[in-house]
């Protein structure tokens, strides 16, 4: 069977690219497509790694004559991969010295621990720091303090406490895909729409830090407590649930055991505060007739100085500066090498492909066999593409889902007269918002892997989200986006 799904892919290549060879006439398109085709299914399904799915062009590009090997492997190379790598590198220093820890346990101090208010503050705590560091980590990590309060209720034996570990954990899963399309680098699918709009429209205004913040920030919010009354309904609705009671003590003394914060857990929170002033600065900011200008303007050329840059710069102070705790400095090598060095092949796999469809000429055709679309207004168009691709995402990576979406909204946004960013902020929200499958996301699939929830309980709250965050963020980029964005 396994070697039945590796030729699918190829062979459905095929079959598409030499149907539209016939339909278009033009050779370029049928090899384009077979190619598309042929990652699509191996994406979607996994055959292989997404890491080598993602290098398929770099020999079948060359080997078809629409590129050459020099020129589909400089496109593996942009900008944006620095601000991933930057971003890491200092999530990877929160991580080693407890920063984001001391955090998630202040925040659930601060909000209370009785019922509904622990979910709360475990939600909040994943939506803050999934801005951040990546949200498969973030789960991660709060999955050992979420089990050790579902465990406490069990052994206090409350009513329903099985439903209100399903709470606890589906809250922090939600939580941190939602708190990841926050920022550009709290998730890799931000970054691969905000390289892939800065390479295909580079007369455009780019995507800054701050604008998308802007635009995100009250969307996010409006989703985390839609979410958290849906999964109050289902699982927390009865007088008796929300009685439930922790003891403070269970973080207090967690919080002792790590002690005062030290000069590492300092420096690392100042670069970390530094940094994000930087990246919500750099850039102009025009809101209407509004204009605020950014740091950059202080150099001579300040269209040369992007977020990556900054993110490169503050991460590397990390190398400089020594610990006292250990005999190195605040980050080491050895830390970094935990970087996901297959992402970085997966954003270079997705350039590649808009590359060679735009290079092939496939990105015209389909634009020019797409005007029926024009029937129908751009706000269904948009409510329609975010459908797809939430329905997508729910079986295929996130990534690999926005990767392939990217190039078809350009030829949906050439056909119809769309301005390109209604269709691919929504796309982009779209492919992370997946909250009905255990496959949907990563922190899906991590809070099912602890065995205490069913697939139907995902299911149930997921279908309603799914639906809410389509219609939101459909009216978001029709309200506040035209505004932020200039669209």
């Amino acid at each position: 069977m396994k070697q039945f799904k590796v030729l699918y892919g190829p062979l459905f290549g095929i079959i598409s690219g030499y149907f539209a060879w016939r339909f278009s006439t033009e050779i370029n398109i049928g090899f384009m497509v077979a190619i598309t085709i042929w990652m699509a299914i191996w994406w979607i399904f996994e055959v292989v790694p997404l890491a080598v799915t993602s290098m398929i062009p770099v020999f079948a590009f060359p080997l078809t004559g629409l590129m050459s090997t020099a020129d589909v492997a400089s496109v593996y190379m942009n900008d944006v991969l620095f601000l991933f790598v930057g971003g890491f590198i200092i999530s990877f220093a929160m991580e080693r010295w407890n920063l984001h820890k001391r955090i998630a346990l202040n925040i659930i101090l601060l909000v209370g621990t009785n019922g509904s208010k622990i979910l709360l503050g475990l939600m909040l705590c994943s939506y803050f720091i999934s801005m951040w560091i990546s949200n498969t980590a973030t789960t991660m990590m709060l999955i050992p303090t979420t089990l050790a309060i579902i465990d406490k209720i069990q052994h206090l034996k409350y009513v329903n406490s099985d439903k209100i570990a399903k709470a606890l954990l589906l809250g922090i899963a939600y939580a941190s895909s939602i708190g990841g399309v926050t920022t550009i680098v709290g998730t890799p699918t931000n970054m691969i729409f905000v390289a892939y709009y800065g390479k295909e429209f580079p007369n455009e205004s780019p995507i800054s830090f701050f604008s998308w913040f802007l635009f995100a920030l009250p969307l996010t919010i409006v989703m985390l407590l839609i979410t958290f009354q849906v999964l109050n309904y289902f699982f927390l609705k009865s007088s008796a649930n929300n009685e439930v009671k922790v003891d403070k003590s269970l973080f207090i003394n967690e919080l002792k055991e790590m002690g005062k914060p030290g000069f590492e857990e300092k420096t690392v929170g100042i670069l970390f505060v530094v940094l994000v002033l930087l990246w919500f600065t750099r850039a102009d900011l025009v809101l209407g007739n509004i204009v605020i200008k950014g740091w950059s303007n202080l150099f001579s050329k300040p269209k040369y100085i992007q977020d990556g840059a900054v993110a490169v710069l503050v991460s590397s102070l990390l190398f400089l500066i020594p610990a006292k705790k250990e005999k190195s400095m605040l980050m080491t090598w050895e830390y970094v090498k935990k970087l996901p060095y297959s992402v970085i092949l997966l954003f270079g796999g997705g350039f590649a492909l808009a590359k060679g469809f735009n290079d092939s000429g496939l990105t015209g055709w389909m634009a020019n066999n797409l005007h029926f679309l024009s029937n129908y207004s751009s706000f269904i168009i948009v409510l329609g593409a975010c459908f797809l691709i939430t329905a997508i995402s729910e079986i295929a990576s996130n990534m690999a889902t926005i990767q392939l979406s990217l190039p078809i909204l350009t030829a949906i946004a050439i056909s119809t007269g769309i301005h390109p960013l209604l269709l691919m902020i929504p796309g982009t929200l779209a492919a992370s918002y997946a909250f009905m499958m255990p496959v949907g996301t990563a922190p899906n699939t991590i809070v099912f892997g602890s065995e205490k929830l069913q697939t139907i309980d995902m299911v149930k709250p997921g279908i309603i989200l799914n639906f809410v965050a389509i219609l939101s963020i459909t009216l978001a980029v029709f309200t506040l986006g035209k505004w932020v964005f200039n669209i």
